[in-house]
């Protein structure tokens, strides 16, 4: 009987709380995916710009102005090839537009006394043979194309003598930009030419170059920060200027770019061609707040 009541009791407790409904249970905070860690960087600090400065034109290396580690200025002289033999080629093409000019100088005298015979004629016409007025026109036919080969010859003599003038000119190679000496390739003595450089020249302001994983594409754009951090030097910071718009095949990876503030003595802390580690921060909204203010 006790059993019985029990039973009756546990089906009856069941029943009830099938009718009752349940209350609804208050919403939890969402889980919150963590943010995906930084990616690890590697970069190499380059030149901004860097040239191996060649000859133009072919010729023996008299002087050498510069040598490695030393500090140009933009338009400084760096090398000399030998120019005597473009000095007498000026010269006489110099020559050569003197006498040019001369000869236009006479011809065009002739033409002007060829046309003043013409007007006597034509003023004498009706008293003198039809014939002498033919010649003074073909006189005057004639000095004009005397003078018009003058002024062809003078014009190539000119050509000439500026040709001549510029190789003389490239001889003398001079810095295009403000830069440090990286390698002396030529000593004084030795042959120079449009395909043997004679020194390079590197810029003192630094580049790094690194790439972004295809993971991150898109969360790393031009105006972020980078950070390069030298073991015994404080952190130098960056700012992404350019970024690939095409993935490596093989690699999967954005090529980037970006300028290093560095100060003059923290160069040599970061040789050009030095592999190091970057780190990537994003940047500041404008007209953001930073801590502390």
């Amino acid at each position: 009987m006790r059993r019985t009541i029990i039973l009756v009791g546990w089906m009856a407790g069941s029943a009830l709380a099938a009718e009752v409904p349940r209350a609804a249970s208050a919403p939890g905070p969402v889980p919150v995916r963590p943010p995906r860690a930084a990616p690890s960087l590697v970069g190499v600090v380059s030149a901004t710009q860097a040239l191996d400065v060649l000859a133009q034109v072919e010729g023996r290396l008299e002087s050498l102005d510069v040598h490695l580690g030393e500090h140009v200025e933009a338009g400084q002289l760096l090398a000399s090839l030998d120019t005597r033999t473009r000095q007498w080629e000026l010269a006489s093409h110099q020559a050569q537009v003197r006498a040019a000019e001369a000869e236009h100088r006479r011809c065009t005298l002739l033409l002007q006394q060829a046309r003043q015979f013409l007007e006597r004629q034509r003023q004498v016409r009706q008293f003198t043979a039809a014939e002498e007025y033919e010649k003074a026109q073909h006189a005057v036919s004639l000095a004009e194309a005397d003078v018009a080969l003058a002024r062809a010859r003078l014009g190539a003599a000119k050509a000439e003598a500026s040709l001549a003038r510029e190789n003389l000119e490239r001889a003398s190679l001079r810095a295009p930009f403000r830069g440090v000496v990286s390698e002396e390739y030529l000593q004084p003595g030795m042959v120079a030419g449009p395909t043997t450089p004679i020194v390079r020249l590197v810029s003192e302001d630094r580049l790094l170059r690194f790439a972004i994983p295809e993971a991150w594409v898109g969360a790393i754009r031009p105006g972020h920060e980078v950070w390069v951090r030298v073991e015994g030097a404080p952190a130098f910071r960056g700012v992404v200027e350019r970024i690939s718009p095409e993935l490596d095949a093989t690699s999967r990876q954005l090529k980037a770019e970006a300028r290093l503030d560095l100060p003059e003595r923290a160069r040599e802390a970061l040789p050009l061609g030095a592999v190091v580690p970057v780190e990537w921060a994003p940047p500041t909204p404008t007209g953001a707040l930073s801590p502390g203010d």
